[in-house]
């Protein structure tokens, strides 16, 4: 259950830092 849990963050910790990636690509292409 906890390691279920702990998956799901490191998940979205990934998910955001790819999103956080892609804008700041896209506020140097500007």
């Amino acid at each position: 259950m906890t390691a279920a849990i702990y998956l799901g963050l490191m998940g979205g910790g990934i998910a955001v830092a790819i999103a956080a990636s892609i804008v700041l690509r896209g506020i140097k292409l500007i």
